[in-house]
């Protein structure tokens, strides 16, 4: 019992920490991709970067640097 009580304390921030950042990386600065159209099935590609608006570059560049932060601090 007292190896998974260890195992918890030290492993559940690292976990809590996985599940936040991969939501706000998922959700907040998302980069625009694909989309479906759940009634048609149709698929609509993305715009190419070279013709993303500078509110979607802004956040793609924002996305890269939190990923990147991320695997730095957790490495």
């Amino acid at each position: 019992m007292k190896a998974t009580d260890n195992y918890v304390e030290k492993y559940l921030p690292f976990e809590i920490q996985k599940i936040v950042s991969k939501n706000l990386g998922a959700i907040l600065l998302k980069p625009p991709n694909d989309e479906i159209d759940q009634d048609t099935g149709t698929i609509t590609r993305a715009p190419d970067k070279s013709t993303w608006t500078d509110v979607q570059k802004s956040n793609y560049e924002m996305y890269e640097r939190f990923k990147f932060n991320e695997y730095d601090m957790f490495k």
